[in-house]
């Protein structure tokens, strides 16, 4: 079976510019072009995409039915994809919770989206990175709070776990030219407050008697 078109359709008129710009972008990506060999597997990946297309641009409750239309005569198939968009979501208010010596202000300077902006999923990913990248946290979880009710503003909670203050690496051993040799690698995490880090590194061999 050779797909013949691919169709896409809206329940509302309401973001008719921006659903058409978002389904025009997703088609050229789509694994399923016209001509190409139906696949069930690269249809449900054309699917998926098309609504991480739709919430990355605010659409975050998007539903989307579909429907195949098949011509046993020609061995072809249009595609239908009717979508259900919901409203059009923003960011509301961020909580933080779990950090226990790291200041809110420092965890925010990280997000990269702030209350009111369109809602996506990529700004999501992107803080969640740069909070990782302060180097300080075991774990950092950002989730988008989502209400049965499909509430357009919509509330983010980040949940921290800080690393351990202190951790300690020590080495030791023999080789032929540095003979006996010894490392040692301590690093002090938020030290003076805040997302600092001190790293103290000492070596010694018949090489290098002394590296600081």
């Amino acid at each position: 079976i050779i797909v013949k078109d691919i169709h896409f359709s809206t329940k509302s008129d309401s973001f008719g510019d921006e659903l058409t710009k978002a389904t025009d972008s997703a088609r050229s990506a789509f694994r399923l072009q016209q001509g190409s060999r139906f696949r069930d597997d690269d249809f449900r990946a054309d699917l998926t995409r098309l609504k991480n297309d739709l919430v990355n641009i605010g659409f975050v409750y998007t539903d989307i039915d579909f429907s195949l239309d098949i011509n046993q005569e020609t061995n072809s198939t249009d595609i239908h994809d009717a979508i259900d968009s919901g409203p059009i979501c923003h960011f509301s208010d961020v909580s933080i919770s779990g950090n226990d010596h790291v200041a809110d202000k420092i965890i925010r300077r990280q997000i990269s989206f702030k209350k009111g902006d369109l809602f996506s999923r990529q700004d999501i990913d992107k803080s969640q990175e740069q909070i990782y990248s302060l180097n300080v946290f075991q774990i950092v979880s950002l989730q988008a709070n989502l209400e049965q009710s499909r509430n357009a503003a919509i509330p983010v909670s980040v949940k921290i776990k800080e690393a351990p203050r202190f951790t300690n690496k020590f080495g030791v051993g023999w080789g032929q030219e540095d003979r006996f040799r010894a490392s040692m690698d301590t690093q002090w995490l938020r030290f003076l407050g805040g997302a600092r880090r001190l790293n103290l590194s000492l070596k010694y061999s018949a090489l290098e008697p002394y590296h600081i």
